[in-house]
């Protein structure tokens, strides 16, 4: 499909001490009759011998310096997944938590549109609840303040690096990366309510900010706090689908 003029004299090769004259002219229908798309977001299909995924085949029109405009029907994409992980109860102190989704060959998972749903609540050592006006209260952004540590494994090889900072991180994505808006409405979900002041004071004090006493209002009494967010690893962040099996 690229070519030259025939008057167009090009420059000099450097193996060639002359000026040379191109005989090809840029014609996109001279050979090319039709163009073969790919894309990896629909069902492969037989090209010739083999599975491809061919999104369309387009016939070439126009002439040389032309410009084309085709509206196409919209094609077939191959279903996302919109599994939900089974519910797992645990008890945080130092115990491991493991999510594990298997890949299959007829669904794409969408990482950065997945998330974690956790329900908890706050209890005395032996499970009973809290007593009232009993001065406990979660820190902010307590969704990820759970995990010490998040690891993320595709086909059982971890691709993030080993650290203990996660809930660092995903606080300062949280500041850094969303709006007052978000904050004061969207991120709620998440038990992010951003302190006014330090509160060195017990949440149940005149003297506390604000948004402590909402988060101790929250989580009082042994109240269960529902609260779903994205994960703040890499490959959550990245817009690819998959087919591989995470964990």
């Amino acid at each position: 499909m690229l070519g030259f003029d025939p008057t167009e004299i090009v420059s000099n090769h450097p193996n060639i001490e002359t000026l040379v004259e191109s005989p090809l002219v840029a014609d996109p229908c001279a050979h090319y009759r039709v163009l073969f798309l790919y894309t990896d977001i629909v069902e492969p299909q037989i090209v010739g011998n083999v599975f491809a995924p061919l999104l369309r085949i387009v016939n070439v029109t126009g002439s040389d310096g032309e410009m084309v405009c085709v509206q196409y029907d919209r094609p077939h994409y191959i279903p996302l997944s919109r599994k939900i992980i089974d519910t797992i109860e645990i008890v945080i102190r130092t115990h491991r938590v493991d999510f594990h989704r298997s890949g299959s060959g007829d669904e794409y998972l969408d990482l950065p549109d997945s998330n974690i749903h956790v329900k908890s609540k706050i209890t005395k050592s032996d499970g009973a609840p809290l007593p009232d006006n009993e001065p406990v209260a979660p820190v902010n952004l307590f969704l990820h303040s759970l995990f010490s540590q998040v690891d993320v494994s595709l086909n059982d090889r971890i691709i993030s690096s080993a650290s203990n900072t996660y809930p660092y991180r995903a606080y300062l994505d949280t500041l850094l990366n969303y709006g007052e808006d978000a904050k004061k409405s969207l991120l709620s979900c998440e038990a992010f309510f951003k302190d006014d002041k330090p509160y060195q004071v017990d949440p149940v004090s005149e003297e506390a900010c604000e948004n402590l006493k909402k988060r101790y209002q929250l989580m009082a009494n042994s109240r269960t706090l529902d609260m779903i967010g994205q994960l703040h690893c890499d490959k959550f962040q990245q817009n690819q689908f998959g087919k591989i099996s995470y964990r």
